[in-house]
């Protein structure tokens, strides 16, 4: 049984990231991000990561602990090194090799974690904590662990350790990585410890997410209310980078991504009634849920790689509204094509391969009888 609201919420998650990264590669005016409602929208864009890395690790605890076959330690592995692989493909400078290992900085921005190897270190560190005896300890674990990161990112941060050594960039973002381990790390951890922990009560048990997500409201308005009377965090943490690495601003986006996914499970009796009307959009929410890494590839290949929408020296940000808007609904209808095309021709395979497996058998079997 899928967690129904956790679909709805992987989802919008992949269509907020498709929108979010073409209008900023490509609009040119920033006119639309100014005001009060450019606030609210780079608030809501800043969620997105959030929401991936919690959502993921909510995945990662039910597929461990509440599935009626929980994933092997190996399978994990397997798909860290692949997201690695892939991530580090699709950041590779346009350089020969040679080139790369020569030169510093080309070999930093190739070693620097986007979003991908992150994604593949977060699944590498829960199985290492996978190895704590007991599904109460791994999650007290890692949520320890969690608020511990949290804690201790402005600190990291202030070492600078990407400008002393090539994998720096793993811990902090000062030379430009986007997606070091701290503070991203954190947010994935919060996923794992919340899942491991209730199981499979999150979905079968209507008032136990609702509950977290109310949980999660208090706390970011505890922290934007600590936020409106001035509070920085500087007597604890000096003068410190507060929008990348503030444990209270990563409280309060953590807050609003847990009362999100509560306010979601609340309606998941409307939800359900509306998939059962509209089969084909239950279908889809399922399918982008289950294959955001298709949707991902394909809609940074398209940003990035159409020659259109590349200027002298890559993407250059120099499209209208309009413009800008039918690039992105290009993008959506292709992505989301390619996902549902991923999901036939998946389906396709996995059939191929159990009539091959039958076929052998009976073959076998056949031979068997004739000898």
């Amino acid at each position: 049984m899928r967690w129904l609201a956790l679909d709805v919420f992987r989802a919008v998650a992949v269509l907020w990231m498709i929108q979010g990264h073409t209008f900023t590669a490509l609009l040119g005016s920033g006119d639309i991000f100014k005001g009060d409602l450019g606030q609210i929208y780079r608030l809501l864009h800043g969620l997105t990561a959030p929401m991936f890395l919690a959502g993921a690790g909510l995945a990662y605890g039910i597929v461990t602990f509440s599935a009626p076959r929980p994933a092997a330690p190996g399978r994990m592995l397997r798909r860290a090194l692949m997201l690695f692989a892939i991530g580090t493909v699709l950041q590779l400078p346009a350089a020969p090799v040679r080139a790369i290992i020569e030169q510093r900085a080309l070999l930093a921005a190739t070693l620097q974690p986007a979003a991908l190897q992150l994604m593949a270190a977060c699944l590498v560190v829960a199985e290492l904590l996978r190895l704590i005896p007991g599904r109460l300890r791994f999650a007290a674990t890692s949520l320890a662990l969690s608020v511990a990161v949290a804690v201790i990112t402005p600190w990291a941060w202030g070492v600078s350790l990407s400008t002393q050594y090539l994998l720096g960039s793993w811990i902090d973002g000062q030379t430009g990585a986007q997606f070091p381990l701290l503070p991203w790390l954190s947010f994935f951890l919060l996923g794992v410890a919340i899942s491991a922990l209730f199981g499979a009560s999150l979905w079968r048990e209507r008032a136990r997410t609702p509950l977290i997500g109310l949980f999660g409201l208090a706390l970011s308005a505890l922290c934007y209310w600590l936020f409106l009377r001035g509070e920085r965090l500087h007597a604890l943490y000096g003068e410190h980078a507060f929008w990348l690495t503030s444990p209270m601003f990563m409280a309060f986006r953590a807050g609003l991504v847990l009362a999100w996914l509560g306010l979601l499970s609340a309606a998941s009796a409307a939800l359900a009634r509306a998939f059962a009307a509209w089969p084909g959009l239950a279908r889809l929410i399922a399918a982008l849920s289950r294959h955001s890494l298709v949707a991902y590839v394909v809609h940074l290949s398209m940003l990035y790689g159409l020659p259109p929408l590349r200027g002298e020296h890559g993407v250059t940000p120099h499209f209208s509204l309009p413009e800008c808007t039918a690039v992105c609904a290009l993008i959506l209808f292709v992505s989301v094509l390619s996902v549902l095309s991923w999901e036939r021709l998946r389906d396709l395979v996995v059939g191929f391969v159990q009539l091959a497996r039958t076929a052998l058998r009976s073959a076998s079997r056949s031979a068997g009888l004739t000898k």
